[in-house]
C-alpha cells in the first residue's frame, strides 16, 4: 500500500540534510566525513521517500545499494548517474567512526550537491504525482 505520508516525511527530512549539505561546500570549514555523512543521509531519505510513495517496505538501513536495488526490483528506472551515489554508504557507517584516510576518492562538493539536487527534483515529481 502506498504511503504518501511517510514519503512526504522522508522528503522533508532529506531537504533538511540537503540544506545543511549546501552550507558545507567549503572544504576549509567542514571535513569531508561530515559533508559526506549529510550527502549520504540526503540520498538515503530521498530513496526511502521514493520507496514509500510506491508502497515498498524497506528495512532500517543506510545501505544505498540496497535501496537502489529495491527500486529496481519494483520496476523503477533509476538513472545510472544516481546509482553511482552508492559510494556514499560508507559515510553513514564506516567514516562516522573510522578514519577517512582509508577512502581513496576526491569528492567535488559542488558537483555532488548538483547531482543530489537533480535527485531531489526527480523524487519530488514522483511523490507529488
Amino acid at each position: 500500500m502506498k504511503d504518501p505520508k511517510n514519503a512526504k516525511k522522508m522528503f522533508k527530512l532529506a531537504a533538511k540534510d540537503f540544506k545543511a549539505l549546501q552550507n558545507m561546500a567549503d572544504e576549509a570549514l567542514f571535513d569531508v566525513e561530515i559533508f559526506g555523512f549529510h550527502a549520504q543521509q540526503t540520498v538515503e531519505k530521498l530513496l526511502k521517500a521514493w520507496l514509500s510513495s510506491l508502497g515498498v517496505k524497506y528495512e532500517r538501513t543506510h545501505d544505498l545499494q540496497n535501496l537502489f536495488s529495491l527500486l529496481r526490483d519494483n520496476n523503477q528506472i533509476v538513472p545510472a548517474s544516481f546509482e553511482e551515489l552508492d559510494y556514499l554508504t560508507d559515510f553513514a557507517v564506516s567514516f562516522r567512526y573510522d578514519s577517512f584516510e582509508s577512502f581513496d576518492a576526491n569528492i567535488n562538493r559542488k558537483e555532488l550537491i548538483e547531482k543530489i539536487k537533480q535527485l531531489i527534483n526527480l523524487v519530488q515529481k514522483i511523490i507529488s504525482g
